[in-house]
């Protein structure tokens, strides 16, 4: 049965981010087996925009816009009308808003939900993945996006501006722009760097070279959602949202083959990391695990997630699988012995 309806977001606005968005990363969100796909199954769709008011004619005018409006229903939806956003602190109070928006238009309609993120190339394919999973009976299908840096990215991939809007990027040739073009984001939540950002260790890295990398993570990004009870986080949709929704642990799917669908994110080169550097610390790192990962996230940081240029059929994969899952083991274990300790 199909699920009806089911509602996409994004929110996008200040003149960089709406470049990106519109020349390179909308694009990839309509190759082949991505919003298309859709229409293709029979789906009934809607795309919730979210931007300002005086950056709307230009997102409405772009003819991937409209190219867009050819496949689903679209609704461009000015956030600073709904509500004043002048006194918000930082960007991410913006977007809450514009998905906390959302969520209760999803909630009104009974929607499932599809997130989109506005600096993000998806990866071909990643919707007829998405809804494979869904029509298998999961209604929940969480990712992990993984951060290189956006000019690096942008210029190698220039000259291929025709053949990504005609048909997108595949899995293996963004994770080949990772291993190419890391963030900083990323190389300091690898489990070797110097120096780990240790104040925000949300996600765990082991690097193979020109393979790609393990990833062990224990936030991941809530891409499609079909809630059982409504809810709503206090935090943010892929923070504290997933165990207010009545699913269970078979509902929900975790990609954890970049093969099958994967989203490379892009920042500038220098920007910071999430938290803070410093040399590895267990002590450090149980306190963020306190801190920062509930019971949902603690599961979802015990399956390894490969991001992947080729097979992973290797000693170096197995090895990367076995030690990262001895890490985590022991974080874990750590963790329950402090929080034990606390009582």
């Amino acid at each position: 049965m199909k699920i009806t309806p089911i509602y996409l977001t994004v929110a996008v606005w200040g003149d960089s981010f709406i470049e990106l968005f519109l020349d390179y990363v909308l694009p990839s969100y309509l190759s082949p087996g991505g919003i298309p796909e859709l229409t293709l199954r029979g789906y009934s769709a809607t795309f919730w925009l979210y931007t300002r008011t005086f950056e709307r004619s230009r997102i409405e005018e772009h003819p991937q816009y409209k190219r867009l409006a050819g496949f689903v229903r679209t609704e461009l939806i000015c956030i600073d009308e709904l509500q004043d956003i002048s006194g918000h602190q930082t960007p991410y109070e913006t977007m809450n808003a514009c998905h906390s928006n959302f969520m209760a238009r999803a909630a009104t309609a009974k929607a499932a939900m599809i997130f989109y993120s506005p600096d993000a190339f998806w990866s071909a394919e990643s919707m007829r993945y998405t809804l494979d999973q869904v029509e298998r009976g999961k209604r929940a299908v969480l990712m992990a996006g993984v951060r290189a840096e956006k000019e690096a990215v942008l210029h190698s991939i220039r000259s291929l501006a025709p053949r990504i809007l005609e048909r997108g990027l595949s899995s293996r040739e963004l994770v080949d722009l990772l291993v190419q073009f890391p963030h900083k984001i990323t190389r300091t939540l690898c489990w070797n760097a110097e120096q780990m950002d240790i104040g925000w260790a949300s996600h765990l890295y082991w690097p193979l070279g020109s393979a790609g990398y393990l990833g062990r993570c224990f936030h991941l990004h809530t891409f499609f959602v079909h809630p059982r009870q409504e809810a709503r986080p206090d935090v943010a949709h892929d923070f504290d949202w997933m165990d207010k929704i009545g699913l269970i642990e078979e509902e929900v799917c975790i990609v954890q083959d970049s093969d099958d669908m994967f989203a490379l994110e892009l920042s500038l080169a220098d920007r910071g990391v999430n938290g803070h550097l410093g040399e590895r610390n267990w002590r450090v790192l149980v306190d963020w695990v306190i801190r920062y990962a509930a019971t949902d996230h603690r599961i979802y940081v015990q399956r390894p997630i490969y991001f992947r240029t080729g097979s992973r059929m290797s000693w170096e994969w197995l090895r990367a699988k076995v030690v990262s899952a001895i890490v985590v083991r022991c974080l874990l274990m750590l963790t329950a012995l402090q929080e034990w300790r606390k009582r």
